[in-house]
């Protein structure tokens, strides 16, 4: 981790999911931002991102709009895709010319969940004629005893 002072929970089975070097540095850094009230990242320069995401640590330079359509925008499309966070490449410019680059961090809206139907009270009851009662041995098999009328 870059910054260990600022610590977050990491979620093991999103980052498991994950399959590039990016990806994994990009879910790590923004993971700590998730329940940040800004949910922003700090500010840095293009070449701060490049060498931070880059396996090996950006040895060979390399501009950050081919490292950006190469390596970031599917590694964000991917921690979109499998993880619990969104995230969101922020740029900020100065008319034409790149100046840094953040991103934006959020929680997604966790999926209500599903209830199961109601059972079915009628299908459980028996007529006293055909009453059947299940017995639970130690084994773990089920065994049915049913009753006659004529007891």
């Amino acid at each position: 981790l870059i910054s260990p002072e600022r610590w977050a929970q990491i979620e093991l089975n999103s980052i498991a999911k994950l399959s590039t070097y990016t990806a994994v540095a990009l879910y790590e850094i923004c993971a700590r931002y998730k329940d940040s009230p800004g949910g922003l990242t700090s500010r840095h320069e293009p070449e701060f991102w490049t060498r931070v995401l880059r396996e090996g640590g950006g040895i060979k330079p390399r501009e950050f709009r081919k490292f950006k359509n190469e390596l970031l925008m599917p590694a964000v499309a991917e921690i979109n895709e499998e993880t619990e966070i969104e995230v969101e490449l922020i740029e900020h410019r100065e008319q034409s010319t790149l100046q840094a680059v953040q991103f934006k961090v959020a929680r997604k809206a966790k999926e209500k969940a599903k209830i199961p139907d109601a059972a079915d009270v009628t299908l459980v009851m028996r007529s006293p004629a055909s009453y059947s009662k299940r017995v639970m041995p130690p084994s773990g098999s089920v065994t049915v005893i049913r009753r006659s009328s004529a007891s």
